[in-house]
This record gives C-alpha cells, sequence and structure tokens, in this order.
C-alpha cells in the first residue's frame, strides 16, 4: 500500500480508503495492520537479500528467529520497516 511509504496519518489513509474504495473503517483498520506487518517483513527480507544471503539463508533466518511472528505481532517492530538492520537486530534480540 503506497500510503504507507509517505508522512501521511493512519486516519487521513483510512478516509482515503473509505472515499475512493467504499472500504468501511473496520476492514481500512485491519488492512493497514496487514500492510504495515507486511512492509517490515519484505524490506527485512530485502536487506538480508542485500547483505549476501541467498534465499534459503533468509528462509532460515525468518524461521529460527520468528521474524514473521514477532512483526505481525509488535506494532514497535513495524515502526522499523525503514531500518531493517535495527530491525533485525531487534528480531534477534527478543525470545
Amino acid at each position: 500500500m503506497a500510503l504507507l511509504d509517505t508522512d501521511v496519518s493512519d486516519d487521513e489513509t483510512i478516509r482515503v480508503l473509505n472515499k475512493y474504495w467504499g472500504i468501511n473503517q473496520n476492514e481500512a483498520e485491519k488492512r493497514i495492520v496487514f500492510e504495515k506487518g507486511s512492509l517490515a517483513i519484505d524490506e527485512l527480507k530485502r536487506y538480508l537479500k542485500l547483505q549476501g544471503l541467498s534465499d534459503d539463508e533468509i528462509h532460515q533466518f525468518m524461521l529460527s528467529n520468528g521474524a514473521s511472528i514477532k512483526i505481525r505481532h509488535n506494532s514497535n517492530l513495524w515502526k522499523l520497516w525503514h531500518t531493517p538492520d535495527r530491525l533485525m537486530k531487534e528480531i534477534q534480540g527478543l525470545e
């Protein structure tokens, strides 16, 4: 969702989703939460790829660290999507 890449507030994003796509507030909130988690996961994988990890190594990192689950269940991790090196360290530090 391109709106998440901007400095647009969640409330404004919800308003736009409702106005232009007819998505109600509850559904828009669910989509934003899902997209924020997905964005962080995708950026972490991209970072690992650029660090020279193979697809198998990335998959193993994600599994062994429970990265996707941690990101989806911790909104503080979503905010680190633009600093994937820090996101990686935070994930490794969480038990």
